[in-house]
C-alpha cells in the first residue's frame, strides 16, 4: 500500500517564515530584468563588497601596527604614517564605490573604444544608463 501523497499549500504547514520566501513577484521581476542590467548591479554589489572587505583588512592590519608601535616604541608614532597613508588609499575607494558608481559612463565609453578596436564597430546596444551606444 502506498502512502498518500499531500501538498504543502502555504509556508505555516512547514514551519517557515513568509519572508524567507521569495515573492513570485519578485522573482519574476529579476528574470525580467535585462542581462545588461544585472551584470551592472552585479558589479556595483561586487565594488561595494571589496570596500568593505578593505576596511576590514585595514582595521584589522592598521590595529596590530598601532598595538606592535605601543610594544616596541611607544613615544614615536610611526604607526600614523601607514594610518594616514593607507586611510587616503581607503578614502579614495569608498568615492568610487558609493559616490562615483560608474565614473559618469567611463567604463561604458572604454568598452565601447575597446570594441570598436578589436571588431571595427561600435556595440549597437544602448548604454542601461542612458545614452546612445556609440558614444566615445
Amino acid at each position: 500500500m502506498k502512502p498518500e501523497l499531500t501538498l504543502i499549500h502555504s509556508p505555516e504547514e512547514v514551519a517557515v517564515k513568509n519572508e524567507k520566501i521569495p515573492s513570485a513577484e519578485t522573482t519574476a521581476a529579476n528574470r525580467r530584468a535585462p542581462r545588461s542590467v544585472r551584470l551592472r548591479a552585479k558589479a556595483g554589489a561586487n565594488l561595494k563588497f571589496s570596500f568593505y572587505i578593505h576596511l576590514a583588512v585595514y582595521g584589522a592590519v592598521n590595529l596590530l601596527l598601532a598595538f606592535i608601535n605601543l610594544i616596541t616604541t611607544p613615544l614615536i608614532w610611526w604607526c600614523l604614517l601607514p594610518i594616514l597613508g593607507w586611510g587616503f588609499g581607503l578614502l579614495i575607494h569608498a568615492v568610487v564605490a558609493f559616490s562615483l558608481p560608474d565614473l559618469f559612463g567611463l567604463r561604458h565609453r572604454m568598452y565601447q573604444a575597446e570594441l570598436e578596436r578589436q571588431w571595427g564597430k561600435p556595440d549597437p546596444r544602448p548604454h542601461p544608463g542612458g545614452g546612445s551606444g556609440s558614444s566615445a
